[in-house]
């Protein structure tokens, strides 16, 4: 796929099927102009690889315990198991574009207009910024939905009376 649009500040044309830049656009640039790339790409995934090795699951260099700050300040609304309950579901497949510091805002600062309360004063930067990353990463048993499961939760409860 090539678009014929040309940049303000190379006058390129982008071109490209996919973007590694994932959701940062440009003040020229929009979502529907796309652009990969490459080296830039492959220094991210190496930083990835090499940032991988060492230390627990969830924990990071400062020291925050995602998990355990998730279970004491998350798990209440969106479960223990990160599937959902009064909040919804927090695993990357249905996060969407809500990722890095758009989610650490989130968490810091709440939603207006839901019942999602920012937690800004409650916890330090740096483990809001730990709880994000690990709610980016897949869970290690997701569960296996059928037709038949997503059909059945579509059932009330017989005394389920709307607040």
């Amino acid at each position: 796929m090539t678009r014929s649009t040309a940049s303000s500040e190379t006058n390129a044309p982008v071109t490209g099927l996919g973007s590694l830049r994932r959701g940062y656009w440009g003040k020229d640039e929009s979502p529907f102009q796309l652009r990969i790339n490459i080296p830039r790409g492959a220094s991210v995934l190496l930083g990835l690889v090499l940032g991988l090795g060492g230390g627990a699951a969830g924990a990071t260099e400062a020291g925050a315990d995602a998990p355990a700050l998730y279970q004491e300040h998350c798990a209440a609304c969106h479960s223990e198991n990160r599937l959902g309950g009064t909040g919804p579901a927090l695993i990357p497949e249905t996060l969407g574009r809500m990722y890095g510091p758009q989610l650490e805002k989130v968490i810091s600062e709440g939603r207006p207009a839901t019942q999602m309360e920012g937690f800004g004063a409650v916890l330090k930067a740096e483990e809001i910024a730990a709880i994000a990353s690990w709610l980016e990463t897949p869970l290690a048993d997701a569960p296996d939905w059928t037709v038949e499961d997503a059909n059945a939760s579509r059932d009330m409860a017989a005394d389920y009376t709307p607040a």
